[in-house]
């Protein structure tokens, strides 16, 4: 047997807690006998808590610490020792106080009297701990709800300490937290696009970007793959031209010099030239930016319209076996697009000094080409529709190369027999001295005199001023 150093009571050898205090004890030292030291009590009143034999004066089971409350401190008056009830820690231990002065006693001697209730727990001090005279007993907690109240002391369970419903509210808090978080997660980013019944639902927009798969009620279907841009200028050939009014409708077969063969060439600034034998028979600059060609396998096929600023050959004479296409990128327009008929593309003009010089080229040509068909007029009468030279100033304006060439391109619409020769080279336009440096329009017909020429005038809304026969020589 030993003493409690806590209250100072005895303590039983195999005791694990203090009869009066309930304090856990120490193991027992020794050679293990300390478990015979235990009296079982025949007849004693039990633990309700774990049934070990308990005695009246215990106010603690000195088995498992479980708190006993007793009717009273002596005996019944029917003999038997009173039965111990196993306490509820929330309403705390009643008892006898007995005399004060002995309780005082007992402890100043170093023991505790046998029966009596230990004094009440005082009121916390306002920094919130009790005063040094009274030590809270090791392994229980105060009861904030009970603190003061006479004969009472708030207990817990062996094994017990501070309260724990802070730490469970925080782990409950924790836990709640990180279900919503793993809920966003799955919804937001782990779940799929669709449900059991077909049923698609938005996703979060990415860098869809392009080319994702845009949800539809009841459906799946996705948007058009994204094209590959280009700016790598394809190769083309002439496949065929016609004209509209007086605009020349060029159609070119494509081949795509991109990495990718359903690519889109959208580039801005491209000159595309037509050149034949004879030179640059039209010549314009498009915007593709505005205008992409969308190649499918690798191929496409393009329709170019071409003012009369931008081609100088007629479109009869633009032979697609001997013609080249060129495009070239990197040259700015010059002006405003032609206006093009349907399913076409018009440009801007190239520089005035390009247009010049191919309209200069481009008459010296149709001069050579027509003149075996102005031979075949000799001796014969025709018309002459116009007669110009460069700088010549006539109808409000100067004349130049460009213009002079377009004047005959729509002539030679209007009368596809129209020809055009330089006056120098025959002897009726040279009588009399006349240097006859201009270009001359004929219309090409054959007549067999000058009544018949000038009938021919007539009919044709002409005026004596404007269509004259003429015997070429």
């Amino acid at each position: 047997m030993w003493r409690c150093d806590q209250c100072g009571a005895d303590v039983a050898d195999g005791d694990l807690f203090c009869g009066v205090c309930g304090k856990k004890q120490p193991p027992a030292a020794g050679d293990g006998s300390a478990g015979a030291a235990r009296t079982a009590v025949t007849g004693a009143a039990v633990c309700p808590q774990c049934g070990a034999a308990v005695t009246p004066s215990m106010r603690f089971c000195d088995q498992c610490g479980a708190a006993l409350q007793s009717s009273g401190n002596e005996p019944s008056s029917d003999g038997q020792a009173p039965v111990p009830v196993a306490v509820d820690h929330a309403q705390g231990v009643e008892g006898d106080q007995g005399d004060s002065n002995d309780v005082n006693g007992g402890v100043q001697s170093g023991g505790v009297v046998p029966g009596v209730m230990p004094p009440a727990m005082p009121n916390l001090t306002e920094s919130g701990s009790a005063p040094s005279s009274y030590p809270p007993l090791e392994g229980f907690a105060v009861d904030d709800a009970a603190v003061g109240a006479p004969g009472s002391v708030p207990v817990e369970a062996p094994g017990g300490g501070r309260k724990r419903w802070p730490i469970v509210v925080v782990a409950v808090v924790s836990i709640i937290a990180v279900a919503l978080i793993a809920a966003g997660v799955w919804w937001f980013v782990i779940r799929p696009a669709g449900n059991a019944s077909g049923t698609s639902h938005p996703q979060p927009v990415s860098a869809q970007s392009a080319g994702a798969a845009k949800p539809h009620a009841g459906k799946n279907r996705t948007s058009a793959p994204k094209v590959a841009s280009c700016s790598t200028p394809p190769s083309a050939q002439l496949a065929s031209t016609a004209h509209e009014g007086d605009t020349l409708v060029a159609v070119l077969d494509l081949d795509t010099n991109c990495d990718n063969s359903n690519a889109r060439f959208n580039r801005a600034d491209v000159r595309v030239s037509i050149r034949d034998q004879d030179g640059v028979a039209a010549a314009a600059v498009f915007d593709f930016s505005k205008h992409p060609i969308d190649f499918k396998d690798g191929t496409a096929s393009l329709h170019l319209a071409y003012g009369l600023s931008q081609y100088w050959s007629p479109y009869d004479r633009i032979d697609p076996s001997g013609s080249d296409v060129v495009f070239q990128a990197g040259e700015a327009g010059n002006g405003g697009d032609v206006q093009a008929p349907g399913g076409a593309i018009g440009g801007s003009n190239v520089r005035d000094s390009d247009i010049e010089r191919n309209a200069q080229i481009a008459l010296q040509s149709q001069i050579s080409h027509d003149s075996s068909a102005a031979s075949d007029l000799y001796d014969k009468y025709t018309t002459q529709l116009s007669s110009k030279k460069y700088g010549l100033q006539a109808e409000g304006k100067t004349w130049h190369y460009r213009d002079i060439e377009s004047q005959y391109l729509q002539m030679r619409l209007k009368h596809p027999n129209a020809l055009l020769i330089w006056a120098a080279t025959y002897s009726n336009y040279t009588e009399d001295g006349n240097p006859a440096d201009y270009y001359v329009v004929l219309s090409g017909e054959s007549l067999d005199s000058v009544d018949a020429a000038n009938g021919w005038c007539s009919s044709n809304g002409y005026s004596s001023k404007d269509c004259i026969a003429v015997q070429l020589r």
